[in-house]
């Protein structure tokens, strides 16, 4: 069953979610998980992900404007990215929120250092249950059924993140940690508001971090209340989730007031996951300020004006690191022709005309190590395209 490929909870969410083919990428990013984590614990989600200290431009002061960016100008750091989620437009599908989040922000890094994630949606888009994660509750509710009764031999027990107790099925597994742990904390909970001064602040700091190993834990075994975790499993990625009235159009003036404030701020990339035309003004003035446009969606809508495109759901499987990369590395300076233009692969481009990678075909001989012939001093077409499967081969590989 599908069901059962997801963690013992009925909530799609595992908890090792990015993928491992690039480990410095997932380095990199449990690292930001960690920092992330320690934010949380001593102040607000908001101020952790959107605060002004999450800025850091290393050749332009903080707030100034963007009077365009060409692209001789010699970068002290990386390029700056912004990336804006409408939730409303492109939510998760087949895919767990935070899997996606983490994916969306490993694709914007390509292009540089990203200083803002920011999603909008109503709050509807957080109760609303969508048909995928029915079917997987309703498969992982049928296969404990089936546990219960003996009619599906459990190989190996269930256990339990916080105590490490072993259960021989789901159903008594999430009956222990609702008679242990969940009683437990509201008795915590409770006792800790009657607390006050010092002694409060002592008792929050150290139910801190046990909050983190419950939620965690809970996250694998019980249901949400409402919806299934979007909210929670994008803030857990690092993304700062805001929430508009339902009102037509909210999310997308809202989206747009913050893109044009992260432009004036002096943001240098804007990467948009969204089909809806109306932010085809927004991205124009991006672009005639000399600003890099990345587009993440899946009908075209938004391509004619941005620099690099790609499809929402091969993102956010996780089908397009290697293509992200291969983009970057042909976009780069070094691959200009003399006149200083960039080659047909570069501006505009999409990587829906790439392979994937099982359709890259590679000999038993080759060699990570063995460097590649330089682009132009390739003419035959074949041998081009050879070698373009060559290193996409390559960046797949490391």
């Amino acid at each position: 069953m599908s069901g059962a490929a997801f963690a013992p909870g009925i909530c799609p969410v595992p908890l090792s979610s990015f993928p491992t083919e690039n480990w410095d990428r997932h380095c990199t990013l449990k690292r930001f998980e960690k920092r992330f984590i320690l934010a949380c614990t001593t102040t607000s989600l908001r101020r952790a992900c959107s605060g002004g200290h999450y800025w850091n431009y290393a050749h332009r002061p903080f707030g100034s404007e963007v009077e365009g960016i060409s692209e001789e100008q010699d970068y002290s750091g990386r390029r700056t990215v912004g990336v804006f989620w409408d939730l409303d437009n492109k939510p998760p599908v087949l895919v767990p929120p935070f899997d996606a989040a983490m994916r969306l922000r490993s694709l914007a890094s390509e292009f540089g250092e990203v200083v803002d994630m920011v999603a909008y949606a109503n709050k509807n888009a957080f109760t609303y249950v969508p048909p995928w994660v029915k079917e997987q509750r309703q498969e992982r509710r049928l296969l404990d059924q089936l546990e219960v009764r003996g009619l599906v031999k459990v190989e190996r027990p269930y256990i339990c993140r916080l105590c490490g107790r072993m259960c021989k099925t789901n159903v008594a597994l999430r009956r222990h940690f609702k008679q242990m742990h969940e009683r437990e904390r509201e008795r915590k909970l409770a006792y800790l508001k009657t607390l006050r001064g010092k002694r409060r602040a002592k008792f929050l700091s150290d139910l801190a971090e046990q909050e983190i190993k419950y939620k965690a834990a809970a996250r694998r075994v019980l249901v949400p209340k409402s919806g299934y975790g979007l909210g929670s499993e994008l803030r857990r990625a690092g993304v700062d989730v805001r929430t508009v009235e339902s009102k037509p159009q909210a999310a997308d003036e809202a989206l747009k007031k913050h893109i044009a404030n992260c432009m004036n701020k002096g943001v240098e990339c804007i990467c948009l996951l969204s089909d809806d035309s109306d932010f085809l003004g927004i991205l124009k003035t991006a672009k005639s300020k000399g600003l890099k446009v990345v587009v993440v969606g899946d009908t075209f809508t938004l391509e004619k004006v941005a620099d690099f495109s790609f499809s929402w759901q091969d993102v956010a499987s996780g089908k397009l690191f290697f293509e992200a990369s291969l983009q970057r590395w042909l976009n780069d300076d070094a691959y200009q022709d003399d006149e200083g233009g960039h080659d047909e692969y570069g501006h505009g481009s999409s990587a829906r005309s790439f392979q994937t990678p099982e359709d890259v075909e590679t000999d038993d001989d080759h060699s990570d190590n063995e460097e590649g012939p330089y682009v132009s001093e390739i003419d035959d077409d074949e041998e081009y395209e050879e070698y373009l499967a060559n290193l996409r081969w390559t960046l797949q590989q490391s």
